[in-house]
């Protein structure tokens, strides 16, 4: 019955709480990011063994630019690569879920191409691996086309309502939540399992491949075309970003 009870975690990209204070306020996990990116935002192996030693279980989400769910197939594949590889980096157990994040309200209209989106992330690291971070109606769509196994609800875009799917719940309003001295969101548990490692069980890991490192120091990606098949506005960002990179080496 106590598996039951409901569970407090918090989530946060940049920032850097006081875990100690976070543990003393009885928060039990942390969700952190894996994506192609430099700085902060990304989990490391070093932040992943301090939430462990600190007793804290560890949810991970992938998330690159808002619009990338919707590039399909391809550009979901491609994610779970760097998503898996950064997952593996960081010790993060090869039995629990990696989230993918739809990061605005996406209607019925999104779906085929999300779920295409989510179909290619599945041929990397198999479907039972697969979760899904969104609004109530990404939540219950993926649910009804077996294209997710785990759901993570976000209050925005969820019209103040639940699903009966979700795994955990961010409940946080939109200026945030301060707790161990910066800006965080809190979420909680629905089920006895949302998907969080380091949770009082056996942990099985997989040390990451060189070509897997090599995809986690160079922050690689495709090139990412929207629906109509022209480069989306995010991907050209994205080539900027690792253009200006490439020069300040050179």
């Amino acid at each position: 019955m106590s598996e039951n009870i409901i569970k407090k975690g918090l989530d946060y990209a940049s920032a850097r709480p006081d875990l100690n204070e976070v543990k003393s306020k009885g928060y039990v996990f942390v969700g952190r990011y894996v994506c192609a990116l430099v700085g902060t935002k990304v989990i490391t192996k070093e932040e992943a063994d301090d939430l462990r030693a600190h007793g804290l279980g560890l949810v991970l989400v992938y998330e690159q630019y808002k619009e990338r769910p919707l590039e399909g197939r391809t550009a979901g594949h491609a994610d779970a690569l760097v998503a898996l590889a950064q997952a593996r980096a960081a010790g993060f157990p090869e039995d629990r879920p990696i989230y993918f994040a739809m990061d605005d309200d996406y209607k019925v209209v999104h779906q085929p191409v999300i779920d295409e989106y989510l179909r290619g992330a599945a041929e990397v690291m198999g479907l039972a691996r697969i979760g899904v971070y969104g609004g109530i109606g990404v939540i219950d769509r993926c649910w009804a086309s077996k294209t997710a196994t785990w759901f993570w609800q976000t209050g925005a875009w969820s019209y103040h309502k639940e699903s009966i799917h979700a795994n955990f719940v961010q409940m946080t309003a939109l200026d945030g939540s301060i707790v161990g001295g910066v800006k965080v969101d809190i979420n909680e548990t629905r089920q006895p399992d949302w998907g969080a490692a380091f949770m009082e069980k056996p942990v099985v890991t997989v040390a990451p491949t060189k070509a897997e490192l090599t995809l986690v120091a160079d922050k690689i990606i495709d090139p990412g075309m929207n629906v109509d098949g022209v480069p989306s506005w995010g991907a050209i960002m994205w080539t900027l970003y690792r253009l200006l990179v490439f020069l300040k080496k050179v």
